[in-house]
């Protein structure tokens, strides 16, 4: 049912145009913002410094996440998330469940920190220090509670209102659900250092999974509409303000917990493969 919904909204934007900012937005229109295209080249530009330093695995994961932002923040779904409630969760999905976690397992934060380094060595040395014991010496619980405080504020209608009608804020906004997905996507898949304990890493992400499903189907079956910006806008592509809703609930309840599920069965895996390993 949610992915015949997704589909239907996917086959009206292909052939929808809305005014924005008095200009049209299509299917193939890209985000123009010089500053989301300078951050993401610049993350770019960091990791292919010292590529040669990561492996096969590191460097897939690294171009999937990447790849995702660009999706998200620069095709037609960062502009008509301004205008549909279920285009902006299926941004947010991109880049909370595919980028972050991605970006993660292929250790991003310490590429990029080893690019800095090896672009001027004596200038910012104490720099790569400084971030690489605070990023070691991270809390897992502290990660998770920042994670889950973040997904549940953003999503209050006064904060989330005003993100759609402040640029600056809703930059704001989607700094900060990155970060703090990335963030505990790395406690789970830590690309060096000692790894979060499987029995732990489950244990946080069938939590964070639970409040993640429990916050989209409040969203998805709520008969009043949460985010008012959207009740003009969404009527202009043949849909109801509610129905949009709806289907933003469906896409946080269901298809975003895909990631949480594989990542379960990637810490059973681990579980089963010291299980089996010979006793010395």
């Amino acid at each position: 049912m949610t992915k015949l919904l997704i589909l239907n909204l996917i086959f009206k934007l292909a052939y929808a145009h809305v005014g924005h900012n008095k200009s049209e937005i299509s299917a193939f229109s890209i985000n123009t913002e010089y500053h989301v295209w300078l951050g993401l080249l610049l993350i770019l530009f960091l990791f292919l410094k010292v590529q040669k330093y990561a492996s096969a695995v590191h460097k897939r994961f690294f171009f999937i996440g990447w790849s995702a932002l660009v999706l998200a923040l620069l095709s037609s779904i960062d502009l008509y998330s301004e205008k549909m409630a279920s285009i902006h969760m299926l941004q947010h999905t991109l880049i909370l469940m595919v980028a972050a976690p991605s970006l993660a397992i292929a250790g991003m934060d310490y590429y990029s920190i080893r690019a800095i380094r090896f672009l001027n060595r004596t200038k910012i040395k104490w720099l790569y220090s400084f971030f690489t014991r605070i990023m070691r010496k991270q809390r897992t619980l502290v990660s998770f509670i920042l994670y889950a405080s973040t997904l549940y504020i953003w999503h209050i209608p006064k904060f989330y209102n005003n993100a759609l009608s402040m640029p600056y804020l809703h930059d704001l906004q989607h700094i900060l659900f990155f970060f703090t997905s990335y963030l505990f996507w790395r406690a789970v898949f830590s690309p060096y250092g000692a790894k979060l304990s499987p029995t732990i890493a489950i244990t946080y992400l069938f939590i964070s999974m639970l409040h993640a499903m429990v916050l989209g189907a409040m969203m998805g079956l709520s008969r009043e509409v949460w985010y008012k910006p959207y009740i003009e806008s969404a009527e202009l592509f043949g849909i109801t303000p509610l129905r949009d809703q709806q289907i933003a609930g469906l896409i946080m309840w269901m298809p975003a917990g895909i990631t949480f599920i594989i990542s379960c069965l990637w810490s059973v895996k681990r579980i089963l493969s010291y299980s089996s390993s010979p006793i010395k």
